[in-house]
């Protein structure tokens, strides 16, 4: 078959007509939530890569300190307040 012969476009399926199958509070719903997913998406996003693990790493260090940070005598004061070690803070066990 001489290429000069074949159709030119052949035609795909029917595209359906705007809000044919569902009302306009329906497709709103839906695009709203679409739009939502993508926040949610680019969020996600944007906590990956290099760049995102290093300001998250500096967020943690600017926070508070967990137990394992402290030494000396606020190590001291927190394993005293820990219910647990009481007893033996004061010398009861």
């Amino acid at each position: 078959v001489p290429f000069s012969t074949l159709p030119r476009h052949v035609p795909g399926p029917p595209r359906p007509k705007p809000n044919a199958t569902m009302s306009a509070e329906k497709y709103e719903e839906v695009n709203a939530y679409f739009r939502q997913r993508m926040e949610e998406s680019r969020k996600t996003w944007a906590t990956r890569g290099k760049d995102a693990r290093i300001a998250a790493a500096e967020a943690r260090k600017a926070g508070p300190q967990t137990w394992r940070q402290l030494t000396g005598v606020p190590l001291m004061a927190h394993e005293i307040k820990h219910v647990g070690n009481r007893p033996f803070a004061w010398g009861f066990a």
